[in-house]
């Protein structure tokens, strides 16, 4: 489902994606795919699992610096990212990613007394 459209942004189209998948188990995942203006092949930019349907969706910016800034708030963990595009350096700004937090921490062992 076709969550949000940014048209001419930049140059470029941009659209937010919620897939939801039970085949095997129940997942859920946001795509955030780009093209340029006159292209018909959308390209994924990035992909992730929301904390809940609800949850606010990206925001994106394409910047003078020939960056494309996706910013999302909040996320369950990352699935995909890619870091270029068409030229274009891809810069994403995650607020909180749950499934970093719930990691363990690795650690190294200290010196032996």
């Amino acid at each position: 489902e076709t969550r949000r459209i940014y048209q001419n942004l930049g140059g470029y189209y941009f659209e937010i994606i919620d897939t939801d998948c039970d085949i095997i188990a129940k997942t859920t995942s946001i795509d955030v795919y780009g093209k340029s203006i006159g292209v018909r092949k959308l390209t994924r930019l990035f992909q992730y699992d929301p904390i809940s349907y609800d949850a606010a969706l990206p925001d994106i910016q394409v910047t003078a610096r020939n960056e494309i800034v996706i910013t999302v708030p909040v996320v369950s963990s990352v699935g995909y990212q890619r870091t270029d595009w068409v030229g274009r350096t891809i810069r994403v700004e995650i607020g909180e990613n749950i499934d970093e937090q719930n990691r363990p921490k690795r650690t190294t062992p200290g010196p032996t007394p």
